[in-house]
């Protein structure tokens, strides 16, 4: 029953509480600034692939048919098929207390357009809060997220000790309860005399792509991976198709026993990096009729040589460690040193200097206002010593500030000082120049510029490091752009490390492109020096006119004209796989 009226249920202190169809008004709303930043938060953006869903399927008894459980026509839809890799992910849902159906065919349209509602928020909101239960709706204005009175349900609520609320939302949209005529779709009504099965269309059907990998499980040859839904009844096998997307070639074209766990990798001959088109269907014990599913795309990994076949053992899984160490340290690591270089700044401007025994400080600081717009000039000095300890600082700040319009800060701080605790002396030298400027709700863009050095003897153990920083970010509506440059020096008694790398980067909301550059000296004798690129085009040329470059794009690289005096190969490829040389087999193949 609650399911035929599209209903959700939840228990408040002991009470039940229901909410039929679509959500009402919102009986909350707030911003960002509600949102307490010092309590923990979530959010997830979108649930698995097995959790996700395009299309739908449902059963109900139909009176017409003496009340048999009938088919509702499914809900396709394209558009989210493509949003999900041109898969078409169909899930069932029984109405056996819902004779009508039409009523179905409005049940089935909302829970699916509402299934793609996938943003789920958990954070805490201020004890104003605490009149919230779940299943009530909620409106949130969110410039950091781009909501502007979004709705969102509460699913859950917990109150705190402190009658702070921790709530879970989830993104709502009452337009998913809209209908009209033109949304139904046509259903036939059998015949109440004998009938045969209806033919059986394909479950569950998906395709991605896969790897058929060697002992030591690495990916040696390029194949796919195809599923189908477990638990159908009188099916013995699985009858599979497949053909090249250009040419409707066929390919491959099989069968597999319908054994879990009901997906498998081709054992077939595929060419890397190449739009395949796959389909299948099941092949019944009996002698009942089964029906193709779509044809499905997918496009084969580039799966040329592993290491066995052209690079050193381990030289690939190195090189992957590399980058991802690489990036954390430039994207991550510049984020995180620039923030822990200012709250230096900040700790040095703001400390009573209890540990120094003598203490000097020069200030000076002017600030015009006209109502509320303010334009301030501050400088600060500081020399302390004490036992141990000698520290010199200068801040200096400007700031430009129309309240709600746009606010511009200008920070320049140099920071020196020298430290002895027992047999361990630290000399610290630090300097930041900064730029800010925002519109709040709108746009912000910032340059830091910042060296940071550091010498310390631990116990008669020296080491000596150094990082430079340029960064700039810019944020607009969501997105954003950046640009970091890091450099880093390190020497110790174990050996000198020495590290260079430019990362340029825009997106958002997980739609990120880059395009970086690492060189690295380790301090390892063992491990190689590197100059590593990363992007999706890397072009050498000779001259300014481009002509005959030299192009790395999608795993390939591409060379109008070469000069190779010995050639090593596994495997040449031809005409578009018309001709397949193969040195490993030693066999030559010719396909018309």
């Amino acid at each position: 029953m609650r399911q035929g009226c599209n209903g959700r249920l939840a228990e408040v202190g002991g009470v039940f509480k229901t909410l039929v169809g679509a959500p009402g008004a919102a009986v909350y709303s707030f911003t960002d600034d509600d949102i307490l930043v010092t309590e923990d938060q979530s959010f997830e953006p979108f649930p698995s692939l097995s959790e996700t869903h395009n299309g739908i399927g449902a059963t109900y008894p139909e009176p017409s048919e003496k009340w048999t459980a009938k088919d509702a026509p499914a809900r396709y839809s394209s558009t989210l098929e493509a949003d999900d890799g041109n898969r078409r992910l169909v899930t069932g849902v029984d109405f056996p207390a819902v004779p009508f159906g039409r009523q179905v065919q409005t049940l089935m349209k909302a829970m699916i357009e509402e299934e793609r509602r996938f943003r789920t928020h958990l954070f805490h909101l201020p004890p104003d809060a605490s009149p919230l239960e779940p299943n009530d709706a909620v409106a949130w204005t969110s410039s950091r997220n781009g909501y502007a009175n979004k709705k969102f349900l509460v699913v859950r609520v917990i109150g705190k000790l402190t009658f702070n609320q921790i709530v879970v939302l989830k993104e709502i949209d009452p337009s998913d309860y809209s209908w009209s005529g033109a949304d139904e779709l046509p259903t036939d009504i059998g015949w109440l005399g004998p009938i045969e099965p209806p033919v059986q269309p394909m479950y569950g059907w998906q395709v991605e792509p896969a790897s058929l990998l060697d002992d030591a499980g690495v990916p040696r040859r390029p194949s796919m991976r195809v599923s189908c839904a477990p638990d159908q009844d009188d099916v013995r096998q699985v009858r599979i198709q497949v053909r090249l997307k250009s040419s409707q070639a066929q390919v491959f074209d099989g069968q597999i026993a319908y054994d879990a766990p009901h997906s498998w990798i081709l054992n077939g001959t595929f060419l890397p990096n190449t739009i395949y088109q796959t389909r299948a269907k099941f092949v019944p014990i009996s002698s009942r009729k089964t029906d193709w599913s779509n044809w499905l795309d997918v496009t084969t990994p580039n799966a040329r040589f592993g290491d066995g076949d052209v690079y050193l053992p381990g030289m690939i899984e190195d090189l992957q460690d590399f980058t991802e160490e690489a990036t954390d340290w430039l994207r991550d690591g510049v984020r995180e040193l620039i923030t822990e270089q200012q709250r230096i700044v900040r700790l040095i401007a703001e400390q009573d200097f209890a540990n120094f025994s003598d203490k000097q400080t020069l200030r000076r600081e002017l600030v015009s206002r006209a109502g509320d717009i303010t334009a301030s000039y501050k400088e600060e000095i500081i020399a302390a010593t004490g036992p141990g300890s000698a520290l010199v600082a200068r801040l200096t700040t400007l700031e430009a500030k129309i309240p709600t319009l746009a606010t511009v800060t200008a920070l320049d701080a140099v920071t020196a000082s020298v430290t002895q605790q027992g047999n361990s002396i630290t000399a610290y030298g630090l300097r930041i120049d900064s730029l800010e400027v925002e519109m709040p709700g709108k746009a912000s863009v910032s340059a830091v510029n910042s060296l940071d050095t550091r010498v310390t003897n631990n116990e008669g153990v020296i080491s000596a490091q150094a990082n430079s920083i340029s960064s700039l970010f810019a944020a607009l509506g969501g997105n954003s752009a950046a640009v970091n440059i890091r450099a880093s020096v390190l020497a110790t008694p174990s050996g000198y490390a020495a590290r260079y790398g430019i990362e340029a980067r825009t997106g958002g909301a997980g739609t990120y492109r880059s395009a970086s550059m690492y060189m690295d000296v380790p301090a390892s004798t063992s491990a190689p020096t590197r100059i590593v690129f990363l992007a999706d085009q890397l072009v050498i040329a000779s001259g300014a006119n481009l002509k005959n470059p030299f192009v790395f794009e999608n795993g390939e690289a591409r060379l109008n004209v070469a000069h190779i005096g010995t050639v090593y190969g596994g495997k040449m490829i031809l005409g578009g796989g018309k001709l397949v040389i193969d040195g490993d087999l030693g066999t030559i193949e010719v396909f018309s």
